[in-house]
């Protein structure tokens, strides 16, 4: 691959793979759902047995540019990414994240003190900063920065991963329930690169000379075929699903923890999910870039609008830039998230709740805080909509939605509708859909929606 097409491969890594937070606030309050539990392992369903069939999750953001500002179309019909338009809208850092998941099998017990679950998922966590710097080189070129060093370096992590959940869920007392899970991880594929990495450039203000000082280590697991700039592969290898990764190597553990009190109508719940790394052994390999190199002559727009100067400067800097591969072992971060809620009976049909959630991934803190009213007008449907805050922006408004057709329950949820309706305009992408069988139901001190009802939607 020539360093036009490199260039090409990380802004479509930017563009469409942009990877953030397992963030769901709607699912956290469909109480005596298994799904709620996946937000805090002290919510447990409220049937004594529940197979989780495949569920399937996406959240999806980008700041400060949507979709439409970055592709466009041309007087012909053609779309193509527009760099130059965007270049002005974007902040000095910027953030890609998407966080996929398959919740693929699960099976769940339940009496009236215990609660014990096992399941399976197959997990994506990918993240991009980057700085406006890199953007603006790539769309303007390096006139604009002569005389002036600037950073360019990328901070990148992209993961693929199986995970294997034992979940434990004590009811303490009538006010007091805790859980926990304990998470068995296996990495398929993974692209990232070291923290602190820093690359900075500086065009002479005599003959264009580039000077570009490095300190930047990418590491890969069953990813990158990287052989300079002339020849790069990235091979994720993501459609092997179940099969490639599953206990091969890249084994870690992971941890959630979490509590509920409840007293009369009022619950509050606290949960910290996501303790712990992703270890990285099995065909690892580190490519690092350390030292400083100087070039005369180059100009960055001409890689983009040139392929034959491309071809050439490609063959250059594959001279200049002459990486140290090694395979030492390595660790990424899960990104640790807290959830804390608190929900309020108003009657037997409605209640009320709000939610507060924080993750901290890279060490960058990603806040988000909602509203939700919650309603069961009959023993077939549960409903509720959400308002939240969230990435910066006032404009977010879920809905989720759960049927019931006998053992059957079906949950549709979203914390962002609008995205779904003007998706060109949006910077955020938020679902979840999956199917249950649910089976019998608990009948102890507590319920879990605090509503003893002979029509519960759960039972």
């Amino acid at each position: 691959m020539n360093l036009n097409k490199f260039f090409i491969c990380i802004i479509l890594i930017a563009a469409v793979t942009n990877l953030k937070a397992q963030l769901e606030m709607g699912t956290h309050f469909m109480r005596g759902l298994w799904q709620s539990n996946y937000t805090n392992p002290a919510l447990f369903p409220e049937a004594q047995l529940v197979i989780a069939l495949p569920n399937v999750f996406n959240d999806l953001y980008f700041s400060d540019i949507t979709y439409n500002d970055l592709v466009k179309t041309d007087e012909t019909g053609e779309t193509f990414v527009d760099l130059r338009g965007i270049s002005s809208q974007l902040s000095d850092q910027n953030f890609l994240r998407e966080v996929p998941v398959v919740n693929t099998l699960g099976v769940a017990f339940r009496t009236e003190d215990f609660f014990v679950s096992l399941s399976h998922a197959i997990r994506g966590n990918a993240y991009l900063k980057y700085p406006k710097n890199l953007i603006s080189l790539l769309a303007e070129g390096n006139a604009q920065f002569i005389g002036q060093p600037i950073e360019i370096a990328p901070d990148l992590n992209i993961s693929t991963f199986h995970e294997i959940s034992l979940g434990l869920g004590y009811q303490v007392n009538e006010y007091l329930a805790i859980g926990t899970r304990i998470k068995l991880l296996s990495g398929i594929t993974n692209l990232s690169s070291a923290e602190d990495g820093r690359i900075r450039m500086l065009t002479q203000e005599d003959a264009y000379q580039i000077n570009i000082t490095s300190n930047y280590t990418v590491n890969s697991s069953r990813f990158l075929n990287y052989d300079g700039f002339s020849e790069l592969d990235l091979d994720p290898d993501f459609g092997n699903g179940l099969g490639n990764g599953f206990l091969q190597g890249n084994t870690s553990i992971g941890l959630d923890l979490g509590a509920r009190l409840n007293v009369g109508r009022l619950d509050v719940a606290l949960s910290i999910l996501d303790i712990g790394q992703l270890s990285w052994d099995e065909s690892v390999e580190n490519y690092r870039y350390i030292g400083e190199y100087d070039y005369d002559g180059i100009d960055i727009e001409n890689i983009l609008l040139d392929e034959e100067t491309g071809i050439v400067i490609a063959d250059t800097l594959r001279e200049i830039f002459q990486a140290d591969v090694g395979s030492r072992s390595y660790k990424t971060s899960l990104g640790t998230r807290m959830y804390l809620s608190s929900t309020y009976i108003l009657t037997s049909t409605w209640r009320v709740g709000a939610v507060a959630y924080v993750e901290n991934y890279r060490g960058e803190w990603f806040p988000a805080a909602g509203v939700n009213i919650q309603g069961r007008p009959n023993q077939f449907i549960e409903f509720g909509v959400l308002y939240s805050y969230r990435d910066k922006r006032f404009d977010n408004l879920g809905i989720n939605l759960g049927l019931k057709l006998g053992p059957l329950q079906i949950i549709a949820a979203s914390d962002n509708v609008i995205s779904a309706i003007d998706i060109g305009n949006a910077n955020s992408a938020n679902f979840r859909v999956g199917v249950n069988l649910a089976l019998g139901r608990v009948e102890g001190a507590v319920d879990v929606d605090n509503i003893s009802n002979q029509d519960d939607f759960f039972r």
